[in-house]
């Protein structure tokens, strides 16, 4: 019974980064936090990069499309921009981490920034081209240098996670 019950508890600790990844999806932020107009951050992308770097297990594909199909849906973006995105946050971190030696936090950091810039390059070309809506570009920018900035931050704090569901520590 008690290991039913361990195991149990370590498939709900397993699924909290994807159902972190929903409840960003599903709540009103549109897709990043905002704080003084200036200050923000697009947790969706540090959440994704992680997690397909560490553990990519947790967090499919399917899932990350889906989860940015949602998005899309609760934001009014047109259907499938976020899923674009999110898929080309995932496909950089499992190209960085099939060809990195090992993982730590520089190397992560320093990989990371190309891939929101590339990012959201692809989200202005498609913004342009094909829908009609308008972009901020100074609001785009303090995104990603803020969300550049805040990694390291989200980064300890997953890896704090992820040491501790791997040993058993109860949180």
């Amino acid at each position: 019974m008690a290991s039913s019950f361990k195991f149990l508890v370590r498939k709900l600790l397993n699924l909290f980064p994807l159902l972190l990844l929903f409840y960003f999806c599903l709540s009103e932020f549109d897709t990043d936090f905002r704080f003084f107009k200036v200050l923000g951050f697009n947790f969706q992308f540090m959440l994704i990069y992680y997690w397909i770097l560490r553990k990519p297990e947790l967090l499919s594909y399917g899932f990350i499309f889906f989860a940015g199909l949602v998005n899309d849906v609760i934001i009014g973006l047109p259907l499938g921009l976020s899923s674009v995105t999110y898929l080309v946050v995932s496909g950089f971190a499992a190209y960085v981490r099939n060809v990195s030696v090992t993982q730590n936090l520089v190397a992560n950091w320093l990989s990371f920034g190309p891939t929101i810039v590339i990012t959201n390059l692809i989200y202005v070309i498609i913004i342009i081209f094909i829908t009609e809506i308008e972009l901020d570009y100074i609001h785009l920018l303090y995104n990603s240098i803020f969300t550049f900035l805040f990694f390291p931050v989200a980064w300890f704090i997953f890896e704090i996670y992820r040491i501790a569901t791997r040993e058993n520590i109860h949180l």
